[in-house]
């Protein structure tokens, strides 16, 4: 039992720098993402003097009822 305790200790101390190595190389890909996502904001937000805003209007018989004739008279009954 002394023997296998010794050797998940020998893992366990080859194990820790190892993660800890892998958790830097994430948290600096992930860096490296959110600076290039922060640094293409602003080419982003430039807008043209070109823009339009469009609206419409509905017709007043166009529009189906939100509850169907049928079961407008049962309205409160639960």
């Amino acid at each position: 039992m002394k023997g296998w305790m010794a050797a998940l200790d020998a893992a366990c101390a080859w194990l820790n720098p190892a993660l800890v190595l892998a958790a830097v190389i994430i948290a600096l890909l992930d860096l490296a993402g959110a600076a290039q996502r922060w640094r293409a904001v602003p080419a982003v937000t430039s807008v043209s003097g070109s823009a339009v805003i469009v609206t419409t209007a509905a017709e007043a018989g166009g529009c189906a009822p939100v509850i169907a004739p049928e079961l407008h008279d049962m309205m409160g009954r639960d």
